[in-house]
């Protein structure tokens, strides 16, 4: 999986529980002023077709602002904007969350570095989501 990043959360199923992880991940996007698309829910899309799948979802989000002064100069960066985070289950109900390096994005499409900040967001975003319980409230150690 070149240039994918994955973080590997709390595996408490209480902290790990993908929805809440989703909350979390809805709570932080809106803390940063940014702009939540879709969630694309692989897991539902499964379950209709009358297949298994562990939960799997995809947030598209990203700032209009920000995003559209890049594609108008780099066209291309259209395929990869707005911005995804994928919260998924893996077999041992650890939650992870998996997201495209922007010195990956920065690279194939020949960008210049200035652009990578904004790039940045869904690491900036998972490390935010792996200080927390996974709902925006600061973890609490006993």
């Amino acid at each position: 999986h070149a240039g994918v990043v994955e973080h590997a959360l709390a595996a408490d199923r209480v902290q790990a529980n993908p929805h809440r992880r989703g909350a979390g991940l809805r709570i932080e996007e809106r803390r940063r002023g940014l702009q939540l698309f879709t969630v694309i829910d692989h897991q539902a899309a499964a379950f209709a077709a009358g297949l298994y799948l562990r939960p799997t979802s995809v947030f598209v989000f990203g700032s209009p602002k920000a995003g559209t002064p890049l594609m108008e100069r780099h066209r291309v960066l259209a395929l990869e904007l707005p911005l995804r985070i994928l919260v998924w289950e893996d077999d041992e109900d650890a939650v992870r969350l998996s997201y495209l390096r922007a010195d990956q994005l920065t690279s194939q499409f020949a960008l210049e570095s200035s652009t990578s900040a904004a790039l940045e967001l869904p690491e900036r975003i998972a490390r935010a989501l792996c200080e927390t319980d996974g709902t925006g409230q600061e973890r609490r150690t006993q």
